[in-house]
């Protein structure tokens, strides 16, 4: 029996790394509903732009086992 492909994700480093030059943020992942028991955060959306010179930015991976990274560019 074979699996069903899933599409190709635009997540991860490669593009973490090329919004850097467009100074644009990536949106952050989610559903967009917000807990009202909770504080208000500042997410990341599709228009959401770098406000200053100096551009860091980070994409982290978590897998099971320990299989764990954070990359940082900047």
């Amino acid at each position: 029996m074979r699996r069903a492909q899933s599409k190709p994700r635009s997540r991860g480093a490669l593009p973490t790394g090329k919004a850097i030059p467009k100074e644009n943020f990536r949106p952050s992942f989610g559903d967009g509903q917000n807990d009202p028991n909770l504080p208000a955060i500042n997410l990341t959306g599709s228009g959401s732009r770098w406000e200053t010179e100096k551009r860091i930015t980070a994409s982290s991976s978590f897998a099971f086992g320990g299989s764990n990274c954070v990359l940082i560019i900047g």
